[in-house]
């Protein structure tokens, strides 16, 4: 299976998971191989490309790990083209990492746990991310699809917002999954 084939179906499982995707961008599922982190790319044509890290080059696992993280991106990217800038909050990252782990262990028929387990390292602020997006998921299944029919981009999601959706996780969570996601590259 190529990117295009891949891309396509894991953007139609993300989007039954959590919605259907911003179309302020257009994706038309074109990915790339380029040195550096997994990230997408923002051309000013309002076209959203894929970039994945040359470490998954011909390394299936790696691929559907990197480029189902980029898809969960592409269905709420970070950067809105009406405000133009970038802003990145724990949510965006814990539902890619969310996703990430839902389709390693599809399709590699993996237990959830043994891949859970695997996405505690390298970067544990990720790992961290991802844990409070599974709380979330506890007290509702489909929390993320509702949030995003209340404000399209996850990084415009208040307080309120996920206070109304879910009465589980503690105001401390709520707050840590609204604040800005930084990670130390080593």
């Amino acid at each position: 299976m190529n990117f295009i084939e891949m891309s396509k179906l894991l953007l139609s499982q993300a989007e039954e998971l959590f919605g259907e995707r911003v179309n302020d961008w257009s994706y038309d599922h074109q990915v790339t191989i380029q040195d550096g982190p997994p990230h997408l790319i923002y051309n000013s044509s309002g076209e959203i490309y894929i970039s994945l890290s040359t470490s998954a080059q011909d390394l299936e696992y790696k691929i559907v790990s990197q480029l189902s993280h980029e898809i969960a991106h592409v269905i709420s990217p970070a950067k809105n083209p009406v405000v133009d800038y970038l802003q990145i909050l724990v949510i965006n990252e814990g539902v890619s990492e969310f996703f990430s782990l839902l389709a390693l262990s599809t399709w590699f028929e993996i237990e959830l746990n043994e891949v859970y387990e695997s996405k505690k390292e390298p970067y544990p602020e990720y790992f961290d991310a991802l844990n409070l997006v599974i709380d979330l998921h506890k007290g509702n299944r489909d929390i993320i699809k509702n949030l995003r029919k209340r404000k399209k981009y996850l990084n415009e999601l208040t307080y309120e917002d996920i206070r109304l959706e879910n009465g589980i996780v503690d105001d401390a969570k709520i707050h840590r999954l609204l604040s800005s996601f930084s990670f130390q590259q080593k």
